[in-house]
């Protein structure tokens, strides 16, 4: 199976979060069996099928890409976290979580993992919160969420003109809990010519 390897020197020189996005998909098309340099100063080589990604040519030792995904995904995520809430909410020290990122001393995995719910379950309150500042729907009385699909009724009050609306791709609704208007924006998804309160939106922007 082909694999992605990623050298130490790279992660210590760049870190585990720089990696966040890297692929052997993605980077297929580029390598071959000469190094190849990358925007990021990185260098990557295919050996036998599989990819390296190199600080420098001389890097010796290497880890598959998923076998570090996990500390990929932590040290990625935390830049959008307060990292000691998150340590005391997952019962860990948050200087041996330090001790581990700066240090690069032992943490398991499974302090890891814990961390990443943590934070999951951090962004589902986040997301939560954030959606109850969202206007109400008008026929079902639910929060407006960016990416669902509703019938135009649900978003127009009947006032004003219906196809003028449609035709902007926004709309005003009231937010009770801001106490103001907030503006929705919608794709047309289908549109009913004989009743435009049928008509299928989504919603794909809430400001």
């Amino acid at each position: 199976m082909k694999k992605l390897l990623i050298s130490n020197e790279a992660i210590c020189k760049y870190g585990y979060g720089h990696f966040k996005d890297f692929n052997y998909d993605q980077l297929d098309s580029i390598a071959d069996d000469d190094f190849k340099e990358l925007d990021d100063g990185l260098l990557i080589i295919k050996y036998d099928g599989d990819i390296l990604v190199q600080a420098t040519e001389t890097d010796e030792t290497f880890n598959d890409i998923e076998s570090i995904r996990y500390e990929i995904e932590l040290i990625y995520h935390s830049q959008f976290f307060q990292m000691k809430s998150i340590c005391e909410n997952s019962g860990i020290k948050y200087q041996t979580y330090r001790n581990w990122k700066n240090n690069k001393q032992s943490f398991g995995i499974d302090k890891i993992k814990k961390m990443l719910n943590t934070m999951i379950q951090v962004s589902k309150s986040i997301e939560s919160s954030l959606i109850e500042l969202n206007p109400m729907t008008l026929e079902t009385n639910e929060h407006v969420v960016i990416g669902n699909r509703y019938r135009f009724s649900e978003l127009w009050t009947g006032d004003g003109d219906g196809e003028e609306l449609l035709d902007s791709g926004s709309i005003a609704l009231w937010s009770d809990r801001l106490d103001e208007e907030i503006i929705i924006e919608f794709s047309v998804i289908e549109k009913d010519e004989n009743d435009i309160l049928n008509t299928l939106v989504k919603v794909t922007d809430i400001y």
